[in-house]
């Protein structure tokens, strides 16, 4: 049995696009185009499904990424355009992690018009994947501040509170967050 290759939406796009602009061709012939053109088999049943109108929406969809096989709407547009934007804006000047883009996902909720009389969702980790997904956004290494203060900073504070670990929690306080602090250093 031959192993099934998926198509992807892109390919699905030059097949309606290629139909658009031969409307007179039949499923046989728009089948052996695409076979001659991707150098993949497909069924005439899965060029007129994709013909139908359940792919109506490839003819306007412009965020698809090129290899997406399938596409799978978000349920909030306004939301996750208004996301999307201000991650792009924001990315250069802050580490911007899972957690970020859920508290600014209820903001957003809370402040878009569209929205106001919803129940807001609680944005789950599934949510937070499939956002990532359709959005093609990928977790990346920093490198610099951004970067090293995760990693570093974790490895300082297990020596910290190794070495604070003799006193009683009562006598231990956070200095650079007090006056004291602007005291103690030099001038």
């Amino acid at each position: 049995m031959a192993r099934r290759t998926p198509i992807s939406v892109a390919q699905k796009k030059a097949l309606r696009a290629h139909k658009a602009l031969n409307p007179d061709l039949g499923n046989l012939q728009i089948k052996d185009w695409f076979e001659a053109q991707f150098q993949q088999v497909i069924s005439t049943s899965s060029v007129s499904e994709i013909l139908s109108s359940w792919y109506n929406h490839l003819d306007q969809q412009s965020t698809l990424r090129v290899n997406q096989k399938r596409y799978r709407p978000e349920s909030w547009p306004t939301l996750e355009s208004a996301l999307f934007e201000w991650m792009q804006r924001s990315e250069a000047d802050i580490y911007i992690s899972g957690e970020i883009l859920r508290k600014k996902a209820q903001f957003f909720w809370k402040n878009l018009h569209e929205y106001k009389d919803k129940n807001m969702p609680s944005f789950s980790n599934g949510w937070l994947q499939k956002f990532q997904h359709r959005r093609g956004i990928k977790d990346r290494l920093h490198h610099g501040e951004k970067g090293s203060a995760s990693t570093e900073a974790a490895k300082e504070m297990i020596d910290i509170r190794q070495a604070l670990s003799i006193y009683d929690p009562k006598d231990i306080f956070n200095c650079d967050e007090s006056g004291l602090f602007w005291k103690m250093t030099p001038n």
